[in-house]
């Protein structure tokens, strides 16, 4: 006598088990590349933002420090944060406030720590001196140039001693050279850049003003 044939429908559970193993490598590999490829976009768009915010940096200090006219004072002094501030007065530039360009009296170039610890190099620009009587409407303007640094520093050249220095002040005159480094909490190399200052004729003796107002980079 012939025995029926015994008809198997769906899976075993060791197949069902087994299945899902492999579902399961399959996804975690997909993941592991997704969250990779995720990383590595957003590192790349960290960077050049980086290098954008840089390059605006130099291009603004450039316009500020190679422009700084005759009759300026240069000061560089500890602010409350205890970083170095540097301070132009008369630095030859103009700002945007109420609706138009005003024409500074006082910039600040300063260092200042967020709640991390953090660097920013902070621009501040008045249209008046601090403890000036003007009838004139007080204008100021505020920027981050670059921010979450580990540290910044300036030197300056002192041509009488022919050496390099982190101190200045009105007395000394006005720098023919200047320095200014900053780095990045996550790597150790040190940037700098370097400002030739350029001979300034006084304006009692200029046939003309041909000297354009730096830009403000974009925030």
């Amino acid at each position: 006598m012939k025995l029926p044939t015994t008809i198997r429908n769906g899976f075993t559970l060791l197949e069902t088990i087994l299945a899902m193993a492999i579902l399961a490598t399959i996804m975690s590999v997909i993941f592991a590349i997704t969250h990779s490829s995720i990383g590595l976009s957003q590192t790349i768009i960290g960077v050049q933002a980086q290098s954008r915010q840089q390059a605006a940096l130099r291009d603004y200090l450039q316009e500020v420090l190679t422009n700084i006219p005759s009759e300026a004072r240069v000061t560089l002094f500890e602010n409350d944060f205890q970083l170095m501030t540097l301070m132009i007065e008369n630095p030859n530039t103009e700002f945007p406030s109420n609706g138009r360009q005003q024409v500074a009296k006082q910039l600040w170039l300063s260092g200042a720590k967020d709640r991390d610890g953090l660097v920013s190099l902070v621009l501040e620009i008045s249209n008046q001196f601090e403890d000036e009587a003007s009838t004139t409407e007080p204008s100021y303007y505020r920027a981050e140039l670059i921010n979450q640094l580990a540290y910044i520093r300036w030197d300056f050249y002192n041509p009488s001693r022919d050496e390099w220095s982190p101190e200045w002040t009105p007395e000394m005159g006005r720098p023919t050279q200047i320095k200014f480094y900053y780095s990045f909490p996550d790597y150790p190399e040190e940037h700098m850049l370097y400002f030739w200052i350029p001979n300034r004729t006084p304006p009692a003796q200029q046939t003309g003003n041909n000297n354009q107002s730096p830009q403000i980079p974009n925030q």
